[in-house]
């Protein structure tokens, strides 16, 4: 999830892989599983690397559904940041 978010190669290796799963994601073709922390767990991350995109990053991010787990609710990502 932070490959797709921060795209930077000198952070982040594998980014054409991790396109090409979001792509896959984005067209049905594949479908993401998380546990159900995994929004909280990925903020804490964008916020220590990336602090001045995390409140845009946290919306596109909920608008992500994986598999059977649920986000948790956006008043818990406040606890994060």
């Amino acid at each position: 999830m932070v490959k797709w978010l921060l795209r930077d190669p000198d952070r982040e290796q594998d980014l054409g892989q991790a396109q090409d799963i979001m792509d896959n994601v984005g067209a049905g073709r594949a479908e993401l599983i998380e546990p159900v922390h995994w929004l909280i767990e990925v903020a804490g991350v964008i916020s220590r690397l990336s602090p001045q995109t995390v409140a845009d990053d946290l919306i596109l991010l909920h608008q992500i559904e994986p598999g059977p787990f649920s986000p948790p609710p956006p008043s818990l990502h406040h606890s994060v940041m």
